[in-house]
Parts: C-alpha cells; structure tokens; sequence
C-alpha cells in the first residue's frame, strides 16, 4: 500500500493539497492526529484517512472563506 502520512506539527507541515498532488488516483494520505487548517481540493479518487474522527480534524473554515473540502464531480463515495 502506498501511502502519504501528515503530521499537522511538523514544521513546516506538508498540506494535504501538495500530498493530493503527488499522489496517484487510488493512494491513501493519512492524517496523524491534528488540527490541519487549509481548504482542500480533491480532484480524483483518493482515501484520505486518519487516526480518528476525533483527533485527525480538517479544519477549512478558519482558512479563509469557503467551507474547506471540495470534491470534483465524478467523485461520490465518502465514508465517515
């Protein structure tokens, strides 16, 4: 399984935007356990996980304007 894991500590963090990027359509970006705070773009088909619902928290609002995820058309599948 090839896979991109983000520490939100890390400095400078990696986005999650460069990792969807760099990472070919079906791969998996992990997200440790953080608060990443950007809005993010999802132009085809990835598995964007994390270690929890409660400690891997994608944080666009406060980036800005915008609700923070987008997902292109074609794109239908989220799991919680």
């Amino acid at each position: 399984m090839w896979t991109i894991t983000l520490n939100a500590d890390a400095v400078p963090p990696m986005l999650i935007n460069t990792a969807i990027a760099v990472a070919q359509s079906g791969k998996t970006i992990f997200l440790e356990a953080g608060t990443f705070i950007e809005h993010v773009v999802v132009p085809k088909s990835l598995t964007i996980d994390g270690a929890s619902m409660a400690t891997s928290i994608l944080d666009g609002t406060t980036a800005g304007t915008g609700s923070g995820i987008s997902i292109d058309n074609g794109i239908n599948q989220c799991i919680d």
